[in-house]
C-alpha cells in the first residue's frame, strides 16, 4: 500500500428529527517515495465519486490556513465554526510540539514541565498564558475578572474508566444528551453510538448527581498522545448548567494533570466563562451538498457539535 483515504459511514439528525446519512471524509496519506506522482488527487476523486453514489453529503474537518481549506471554500462548499475551547496545562510542552520540532527543545520542555504544571494551577498564571495564546489563535473563554468556583450544593461528582461503565448509565447520558441536542442539527446519537465513545485510549467518565442520584452533567474523556505531547479529549459532554459544568471540568482538569497531560481540549455550544481556558475559532466542519435536497444549517448556532463527531 502507497496511500490511503478514510471515509466514515454517519447519520446526522435534523431539528425535525430526519435521518440524512452522510460520508465524513478523513485525511489521506500517500508515502513519502511515492509523492508528487498525482496519487493524492486520483484518491481524492475517487473518493468523490464513491460518495456522491451513496449520500447527498459529503463532510470534512479543516483547519484554517490548509490548503484543503481554502479549496473547499474556492470550490463553495458550506462550513460551520466548531466551538473549541483549549486549557493549556504544559505551554512550553505545547510550544515545542507546535513550532519547535527538535530534540533540545523537547528536553528543556520536559524539564519545565513539572514546574509549569504546578504554576498553571494558579488562575492568574493560566490567564495570563490563556491571554497570550489568544493573541494568535482565539479569544479566552472569559473576562479577565477574578473567577472563584462556585460548587453547587448537593452535587457529586465521581469518575470511572470506560471500561467499567454499564449500559444503564450509559442510557442516563444518552437521554441527558438528547434533551440538549433535541430541536438542532445533530450527529446521531444512541447507546452503542457512546458505549464505542467510552472505549477510547484511556477513557475516564465523570459524572455529576444530585443526592437523589439524577444524573446532571457528565464528560467522557480520552487521551491521545502524538510525538510526545499528551492530549485530554473531552469526546462527549453535557451539564444542566453552567455550575455543575464548572465542577465537571474542574475535575477532569484535576484528573489529566495526575495523567500527565499537557493540554485539554473540548468542543460545547455552552462553556462555562473561564479566563483560564482558550476559545479556538480556527476549525471547521465542512460539507459539499451533492443534490438539490434538503439544506443543512450554515449558522453555528444550529449545531450540537462535540469532538467524539470530529474523530
Amino acid at each position: 500500500m502507497i496511500g490511503a483515504r478514510r471515509i466514515f459511514r454517519k447519520s446526522i439528525v435534523t431539528p425535525s428529527g430526519k435521518e440524512l446519512p452522510v460520508h465524513v471524509h478523513g485525511g489521506t496519506v500517500i508515502d513519502k517515495d511515492h509523492r508528487g506522482r498525482g496519487y493524492y488527487s486520483e484518491l481524492l476523486e475517487q473518493s468523490m465519486e464513491y460518495s456522491e453514489n451513496e449520500v447527498d453529503y459529503v463532510i470534512t474537518f479543516n483547519r484554517e490556513g490548509k490548503i484543503t481549506t481554502k479549496h473547499h471554500k474556492k470550490e463553495g462548499w458550506n462550513w460551520v465554526t466548531l466551538p473549541i475551547y483549549t486549557k493549556i496545562i504544559s505551554p512550553s510542552k505545547l510550544l515545542s510540539h507546535q513550532y519547535l520540532d527538535n530534540e533540545l527543545s523537547k528536553f528543556g520542555s520536559e524539564l519545565a514541565k513539572p514546574v509549569e504544571k504546578r504554576l498553571t494551577r494558579l488562575d492568574l498564571v493560566s490567564r495570563a498564558i490563556t491571554k497570550a495564546a489568544s493573541l494568535k489563535f482565539g479569544e479566552s473563554a472569559g473576562s479577565s475578572s477574578r473567577r472563584k468556583i462556585s460548587n453547587e450544593k448537593g452535587i457529586e461528582i465521581a469518575s470511572k474508566n470506560g471500561d467499567e461503565i454499564s449500559e444503564e448509565e450509559l442510557r442516563e447520558m444518552v437521554e441527558l444528551l438528547e434533551e440538549d441536542i433535541e430541536g438542532n442539527h445533530h450527529y446521531q446519537r444512541n447507546i452503542s453510538i457512546l458505549n464505542h465513545c467510552v472505549k477510547y485510549p484511556e477513557s475516564r467518565v465523570f459524572t455529576a448527581r444530585r443526592k437523589d442520584d439524577e444524573l446532571v452533567g457528565f464528560a467522557v474523556c480520552g487521551i491521545l498522545e502524538k510525538a510526545g505531547l499528551r492530549e485530554c479529549r473531552i469526546l462527549e459532554q453535557n451539564w444542566m448548567d453552567e455550575k455543575v459544568g464548572e465542577q465537571v471540568l474542574k475535575e477532569v482538569e484535576n484528573d489529566s494533570r495526575d495523567r500527565d497531560v499537557d493540554v485539554i481540549a473540548v468542543a460545547s455550544d455552552k462553556f462555562p466563562e473561564d479566563p483560564t481556558w482558550l476559545k479556538i475559532d480556527t476549525e471547521y466542519m465542512m460539507w459539499e451538498e451533492l443534490s438539490d435536497g434538503k439544506k443543512l444549517s450554515k449558522s453555528s448556532e444550529s449545531w450540537k457539535l462535540s469532538i467524539y463527531d470530529v474523530l
